[in-house]
C-alpha cells in the first residue's frame, strides 16, 4: 500500500539482502506450489539481529505446510531459529541437524543438534 520505492535507497547490505530473501521467498510462495520446498543456505549472514528474529517469523508462519531445508554456519540464528519454532510451540515439526562430517563418497554425517549450553 506504500510508494514505491528504488531499492538503491536502502544503502545498507544487510537490507538489500532482506530485500533479496523478501523477493526469493515471494517467488517461491507463488511459482513453486506444486514442489513446496525450499532450501536456504546461510541466508542471514550480513543481516541484523532483529530482522533475523523477523524472518525466522515468518518462515514459520507463511511456509507452516513447507519443507524447509536450512543451513547455517551461525549458531546464534540457529537458536533463534529454534526459540521462535519453541514459542510456537512447534517443535514436533522441526528437526535440527548437525553435520559433523563430510565427504564425496558417504555424503554428509548428521547428529542431533546439541546447544552450546548443553555442550
Amino acid at each position: 500500500g506504500g510508494e514505491p520505492a528504488d531499492p538503491r535507497a536502502l544503502s545498507s547490505e544487510g537490507h538489500l539482502d532482506s530485500l533479496g530473501l523478501c523477493i526469493f521467498l515471494a517467488f517461491a510462495k507463488r511459482f513453486l506450489t506444486e514442489c513446496p520446498i525450499l532450501v536456504l543456505d546461510d541466508v542471514v549472514m550480513s543481516i541484523d539481529a532483529s530482522h533475523r528474529s523477523r524472518i525466522a517469523q515468518i518462515l514459520l508462519e507463511e511456509f507452516q505446510d513447507w519443507q524447509l531445508f536450512i543451513t547455517t554456519h551461525d549458531e546464534v540464528w540457529l537458536e533463534e531459529i529454534s526459540r521462535t519454532v519453541a514459542a510456537a510451540g512447534a517443535q514436533a515439526r522441526f528437526n535440527t541437524q548437525r553435520i559433523v562430517r563430510w565427504n564425496i563418497n558417504e555424503g554428509p554425517v548428521f547428529q542431533r543438534y546439541r546447544p552450546r549450553w548443553e555442550r
